[in-house]
């Protein structure tokens, strides 16, 4: 007999040997079917040893076998077309939070940041205070980063060979109470779903200017070269390896950083907090308003103890040191700044001199 528990902790590959893959799905607890929208999968029940896919009037549709390691393989009712069920992403059947603690009342929880604003800083302190970090790391919309089983000091070496292109709202549907997962997610499609699934959503943003120092340090101390032209912009002196950084990557790598930031200004129901604040063991009155649908008085004193405990504490991000923005600024970055909408998100995000222009997000 096989356990449901570890059937409905799985993003599934759903699809057939002879015309490919026709999308992801999650195999609820309550027997509905999750992501994947067609009349003749909307339900699914396990009898015996066989799993069985069922239309929306609950005919069966198809049927399937376990064939080891996690997948499944069957036909369509009454004909020859094989099918398959692979697990793209698999959980532990049972929760990552012990029953028996007070994190198994908490909700899942996604801290969404700003790259190289606290990411995994936060993540330590909750895991102090109780949670239970799943090493998943969720970006864009689509991508999982999938880093158990690696340590602190491999997870951004190479970083590419854990990647999994899936749907974030499916991952998100995987949660249980008292498990937390980070990332710098860019839709705001998916921050909506993962409330609407319960989850808890905290957006941590940061002065930009300092992401862009911080950014710079943590690619040529964590991240390896994988070209020559990667190798070389890492030998110039500091103001122009930003220069060659951003040359070299930066409609693709500054990208992320410049839509998490726009949503997080978008996102009227979120919960957002400030690194600089973080840092200090702060946590701002709004933010603890909001933090109490969720979580009691309690809860929010043992974090803030726990971010102070956390502070110049090395994390697979941070080396010990925070850098400077005002170490690599010069007159043509600012101008890159302004020009690429970096300043104006940073001005909306209440990082620029007083007076700064705002800007209408909607149109960034």
């Amino acid at each position: 007999m096989h356990d449901r528990s570890a059937l409905t902790r799985t993003v599934y590959s759903f699809g057939s040997a002879l015309s490919g893959q026709f999308g992801h799905l999650v195999l609820r607890p309550d027997g509905s079917i999750y992501g994947y929208q067609h009349p003749n999968e909307q339900f699914w029940e396990l009898v015996g040893d066989e799993l069985r896919l069922l239309a929306y009037d609950k005919r069966v549709t198809s049927r399937f076998t376990y064939a080891g390691e996690g997948v499944w393989t069957g036909r369509w009712e009454g004909q020859l077309r094989p099918l398959y069920l692979i697990p793209a992403l698999a959980l532990p059947a049972t929760a990552a939070s012990d029953g028996d603690s007070p994190a198994s009342a908490w909700p899942p929880l996604l801290v969404n940041t700003v790259p190289k604003s606290g990411t995994y800083f936060l993540e330590a302190a909750l895991r102090d205070v109780g949670y239970a970090p799943l090493r998943l790391h969720l970006v864009r919309h689509d991508v999982v980063f999938d880093f158990r089983g690696l340590s602190d000091d491999q997870i951004h070496v190479d970083p590419w060979n854990q990647l999994l292109e899936l749907p974030l709202n499916l991952v998100t549907r995987l949660l249980n109470p008292g498990e937390v997962v980070v990332g710098h997610v860019t839709s705001s499609e998916v921050l909506n779903a993962a409330r609407g699934q319960g989850v808890c959503v905290v957006s941590v943003v940061r002065n930009l200017r300092d992401v862009f120092a911080s950014y710079l340090s943590f690619q040529v101390q964590k991240v390896a070269a994988t070209s020559a032209a990667d190798r070389f912009w890492r030998t110039l002196d500091p103001k122009q390896q930003l220069a060659g950084f951003i040359a070299r990557f930066g409609d693709n790598a500054l990208a992320d950083m410049r839509q998490t930031a726009t949503i997080s200004c978008l996102d009227r129901d979120g919960i957002l907090v400030r690194y600089e604040e973080l840092t200090r063991g702060v946590i701002s009155a709004d933010a603890q308003r909001r933090l109490s649908a969720y979580y009691s008085v309690d809860f929010v004193q043992h974090l803030t103890d726990a971010l102070l405990g956390q502070l110049n504490t090395p994390n697979p991000t941070f080396s010990g040191k925070r850098s400077k923005w005002t170490d690599i600024w010069s007159d043509e970055l600012e101008v890159y700044f302004n020009e690429s909408g970096f300043k104006s998100i940073n001005a909306a995000l209440g990082y620029e001199a007083a007076g700064a222009a705002r800007i209408e997000l909607s149109a960034a």
